[in-house]
């Protein structure tokens, strides 16, 4: 959840009398930042989504070069749920099981879940997808997908669905995953690791 507003007469001194577009206000009222960080965060938004749309389709070997890599910090762990509010997860909520086999993981994922390599466009949002190969393309690590267990014995992805099609499509056969911590028995023996 987005933190909201505090001081009512803060959002107020830095929106009104200004021209904002409607994300713009959002980010103001949301994250309780400045006009000017509000205008400069929609501004980068608006460069990634360009880019983006200059990959967006494109087979793999059309992409960008870039290396996956994977951002292991606890402290940004919240990254893997959406627009998640770094104080709404808990530091030790999740856990990382480093090195696994992607053929371990595709074989525990429900149907639902799971992708080849072809499908990184045509299933989820090519949007999410295209902004992953962009965050990565311009060297940035991002947070490993969160895998939960379900009660059949198989695994969802909870967070990092379109990380994990990408990875997949970038040829990647080991990578780090996320657990919940009270989760990481349970998750081990369905990956068979």
């Amino acid at each position: 959840m987005a933190k909201k507003v505090r001081d009512q007469q803060a959002f107020l001194d830095a929106t009104v009398g200004r021209s904002l577009t409607s994300e713009e206000m959002l980010e103001v009222l949301n994250t309780n930042c400045t006009y000017e960080e509000a205008k400069s965060r929609s501004q980068e938004r608006a460069r990634i989504r360009s880019a983006a749309d200059r990959i967006k389709g494109r087979p793999p070997e059309a992409w960008p070069t870039f290396d996956v890599r994977w951002d292991l910090s606890p402290a940004n762990f919240y990254r893997v749920f959406d627009g998640a509010d770094p104080d709404g997860v808990e530091e030790n909520e999740c856990v990382v099981i480093p090195d696994v086999p992607m053929a371990n993981i595709d074989a525990a994922l429900t149907p639902y879940w799971h992708r080849t390599a072809d499908q990184v466009w045509s299933i989820g949002d090519p949007n999410k997808a295209a902004r992953a190969i962009v965050h990565w393309s311009e060297g940035n690590p991002m947070t490993p997908p969160l895998l939960v267990p379900t009660s059949d014995g198989q695994l969802t992805i909870a967070g990092g669905n379109h990380r994990l099609a990408v990875a997949r499509a970038k040829g990647v056969t080991r990578l780090p995953i996320l657990v919940k911590s009270a989760e990481q028995v349970r998750v081990r023996q369905i990956l068979k690791i």
